[in-house]
């Protein structure tokens, strides 16, 4: 989805929807189609993973930046993200 000049995938984690940047730092291909398991999602192109949380890259060496994240709340049947910079 795009917002005011955002890409954003959005997921559902165990009922709290996160709301991060949809592009993969790797070779920025989109993650919104990646898998989530375990509060992290692994993008489907290469697999690099992130912390949905934190947006931290998951490597073998430990978490790096990552992902923006964004702000959701969940308003009745509406998700609002907070896209301020």
């Amino acid at each position: 989805m795009r917002v005011r000049g955002h890409y954003l995938a959005l997921f559902d984690v165990d009922g709290t929807v996160r709301a991060v940047q949809n592009t993969c730092l790797h070779v920025g291909n989109p993650i919104d189609d990646g898998t989530v398991k375990d509060g992290c999602v692994t993008c489907p192109w290469h697999g690099w993973r992130y912390d949905l949380r934190s947006g931290e890259h998951l490597t073998v060496f430990g978490r790096r930046p990552g992902l923006r994240t964004y702000e959701v709340r969940v308003v009745g049947d509406d998700i609002m993200v907070d896209i301020e910079d």
